[in-house]
């Protein structure tokens, strides 16, 4: 691909550790996913607060970060002798993170004031959310989505591997969707190690986007000189 294409500039790079970062401040400014089931009060009082709307927000922001990052791999990686499989895990990867933008935005907005009907004595409030989100169609659909988006990260992973890019970023890309899909259900901890490996993996791999990119205008700019002092 060619150096001067946009998917190769410093801002279009800038796309991949960036989504990293916006994922990691919301988890840690949203803390551990509660579960009204098992303790509602806590649950409504966390909902309530002024970081559950703020955190989810950066945590959507870091979202479509990642579906502009996930054009810059195909574009990085295109080329490559595993073009065909990049375009699969670009595909399946935008078509998860879509359908999670589209579904939890509804929570950035709902929740919260469902949360503070509860806390005002509404306790039906309670019912709508464990049957409208935490086991009800928004989670029917995020459950396929969090596989889907894993089948497109282990994709990407493969495809780095083979590419002229670091393997070992590639493996830890690779497991930033699972942990990230499915963790949040019973470990905040694995939650967050997956938005860490998502950080480390996409700086990692820009940072040698970025080195490559450098390369090839020195060589070019070099061959260039050599021909016109001919």
């Amino acid at each position: 691909m060619s150096t001067n294409s946009p998917l190769r500039s410093r801002a279009s790079l800038a796309m991949l550790p960036l989504a990293g970062l916006l994922t990691v401040l919301g988890l840690i400014l949203r803390g551990p996913l509660g579960n009204p089931s098992i303790n509602p009060s806590g649950f409504a009082q966390s909902a309530a607060s002024a970081n559950f709307g703020t955190s989810w927000i950066i945590i959507l922001l870091g979202s479509v970060a990642r579906l502009y990052s996930f054009m810059i791999l195909f574009g990085l990686l295109g080329l490559t002798r595993a073009g065909k499989l990049v375009f699969w895990a670009m595909l399946l990867s935008i078509v998860s993170e879509a359908l999670f933008i589209s579904l939890t935005g509804i929570l950035v907005f709902t929740v919260p004031v469902a949360a503070q009907l509860y806390l005002q004595g509404d306790a039906h409030m309670l019912n709508v959310l464990m049957a409208g989100f935490f086991s009800g169609p928004v989670a029917s659909v995020l459950y396929p989505a969090g596989l889907i988006g894993t089948l497109g990260s282990i994709l990407f992973s493969i495809a780095i591997w083979r590419s002229n890019l670091p393997m070992w970023a590639g493996v830890l890309y690779g497991l930033t969707t699972p942990l990230l899909a499915f963790a949040p259900a019973f470990s905040y901890g694995l939650e967050l190690l997956g938005g860490l490996l998502l950080l480390v993996s996409s700086t990692w791999l820009a940072t040698a986007a970025w080195r490559q990119t450098i390369r090839e205008t020195s060589s070019r700019t070099g061959q260039s000189s050599m021909i016109s002092s001919t």
